[in-house]
């Protein structure tokens, strides 16, 4: 009878001790499978995030093409309107001493309202 509870106490801590052994492996399991899924989301979040970086940097790069576009047009617009004012200050000086002063050659008018009628003109701001 000794022998039986002997063997009665041994069985019962070795299914103690397997009952354990497979809650603590189910345990490690759950948490494997929940980082599983964290990194899984993660990383389809970061591919998200550098799809949209990626649009991000398309529309950055566009937008620099064209103000540099814009400000050569406007850098050309105001040597037109210098060009513009030197001419006119001449032709004032001609006017008003006639003999003293050669007259101002004709402005090329096409050409400066070619250049007031081309693009690229300012845009409406972004909604």
């Amino acid at each position: 009878m000794a022998t039986e509870i002997v063997v009665g106490i041994i069985a019962g801590i070795a299914g103690v001790a397997g009952a354990i052994i497979g809650f603590l492996g189910k345990r490690d399991e759950t948490k494997q499978n929940a980082s599983e899924a964290l990194i899984t989301g993660q990383a389809s979040r970061i591919d998200r995030l550098e799809t949209r970086l990626d649009s991000m940097e398309a529309a950055l790069r566009e937008t620099r093409n064209e103000l540099h576009a814009i400000q050569s047009h406007a850098g050309d617009l105001r040597d037109a309107l210098r060009r513009a004012l030197a001419w006119i200050a001449e032709t004032l000086e001609h006017q008003a001493s006639p003999d003293a002063v050669a007259a101002p050659p004709a402005p090329d008018i096409d050409t400066w309202q070619a250049l007031v009628d081309t693009p690229p003109r300012a845009r409406n701001s972004p909604k």
